[in-house]
């Protein structure tokens, strides 16, 4: 894993520029996966023109809710990224806000089925992901879990991406997000992302500890090929 130090000053906009660089450097289509919670900062500093290549941007995981004040989409609807239309014939943005009347198991099968999908038609494309570390080392939507098995089984499984009720290991518990095996088979390249001093002891954990994934699911970084981490954490 790459580290690039920033600052708290300018570590949104050098996250942007680092994913406009990993788009524009892929040969065609270009399956972009955003991140939710302090990450949604970083769409502010993208424009649709910025990216060359033909560009499908999804959230990596989102919460089951419709309330504007907790569903990402719902929050990346209002950045830059989406309100700024200029030149966006080439971008196309997939809602992950729950349909009304949708079950959290059909939210889940509606995720997994729009990466398919995008497989399916674009074979040769490129997957980049954003990824925010959480402070208990939380990755996507995979929270830490005590229980080996159980996680494995729910992150570990066939599928790219999952459903379920987190329970009291999130403020919010009821969710979707892509699994820890789909980024292992999957993506191409990515950044992760964290500032702060709150931050600080799970990034040092994160690069000089080996950690089961159950534990501490953002040790799945270190299986993408190419991903570069940006921080202002000590390391």
């Amino acid at each position: 894993m790459n580290i690039q130090k920033t600052t708290t000053e300018t570590g949104f906009k050098d996250a942007a520029q680092k994913l406009i660089e990993l788009v524009n450097a892929q040969p065609g289509q270009v399956l972009l996966l955003l991140s939710g919670g302090s990450s949604l900062n970083i769409p502010n500093f993208l424009l649709c023109r910025d990216f060359n290549n033909p560009v499908t941007v999804l959230l990596g995981d989102d919460r089951f809710s419709r309330k504007e004040d907790e569903n990402s989409f719902l929050t990346l609807s209002c950045t830059t990224l989406m309100t700024n239309t200029t030149d966006c014939s080439h971008v196309t943005f997939i809602s992950t806000t729950p349909n009304e009347n949708e079950s959290l198991e059909d939210f889940g099968v509606r995720y997994e089925q729009v990466i398919l999908d995008w497989q399916l038609k674009y074979p040769g494309g490129s997957i980049i992901a954003l990824f925010g570390v959480g402070e208990d080392g939380h990755l996507a939507g995979m929270m830490p879990f005590l229980e080996k098995e159980e996680w494995e089984k729910l992150f570990l499984s066939t599928k790219n991406a999952v459903s379920y009720d987190a329970k009291h290991r999130s403020p919010y518990p009821l969710r979707a997000t892509i699994t820890g095996s789909f980024i292992q088979k999957s993506i191409t390249c990515g950044i992760a992302f964290a500032l702060g001093a709150k931050k600080e002891r799970i990034i040092q954990r994160l690069i000089n500890e080996d950690i089961p994934y159950h534990t501490m699911p953002a040790q799945l970084l270190k299986t993408i090929p190419n991903c570069t981490l940006i921080t202002d954490c000590s390391i």
